[in-house]
């Protein structure tokens, strides 16, 4: 129906009555305010696009010169050196690089077997051994069944 008010020829405007007037006015003020409404969100999206364009340029910058086939290898090759990192971690290691943080570990000797335990600093000893373990570990993570 606002549509129709704000399309209306002008020769139907020539014999107005008073309430014609008033619903006229009234549907104009709709309008002006509906037309500010969309002239805003317009705006928004314009500033939205300007961003997400900036966005687009950062990222061309970064991937300027480079190909996204070289691009996925390099992340491929992150990730495996990753994992390997993180299968060096769950392995054996002498217990010299251990922790002295009184964090707990696994630790080990070859003729006495296993323990978990953490180095007592005021006594400069593991906890629970009465000779120096040989290897450590660190514990494997809790996980919720």
């Amino acid at each position: 129906m606002l549509h129709g008010v704000l399309n209306m020829p002008p020769e139907l405007w020539n014999n107005d009555s008073p309430i014609d007037v008033m619903q006229r006015h009234s549907r104009y003020v709709q309008a002006s305010k509906y037309i500010d409404e969309l002239e805003a969100d317009l705006t928004a999206a314009r500033e939205e696009l300007v961003e997400t364009r900036k966005d687009f340029m950062c990222l061309a910058e970064l991937l300027d010169g480079h190909d996204a086939t070289e691009c996925r290898m390099n992340l491929v090759r992150l990730k495996e050196q990753r994992d390997r990192l993180a299968e060096a971690l769950e392995q054996w290691q002498p217990i010299e690089t251990a922790p002295k943080d009184r964090s707990f570990i696994l630790s080990a000797h070859p003729e006495h077997g296993y323990l978990i335990t953490r180095w007592l600093g005021a006594r400069e000893m593991w906890d629970g051994w009465a000779i120096e373990p040989t290897h450590w570990m660190s514990l494997p993570k809790l996980t919720t069944p």
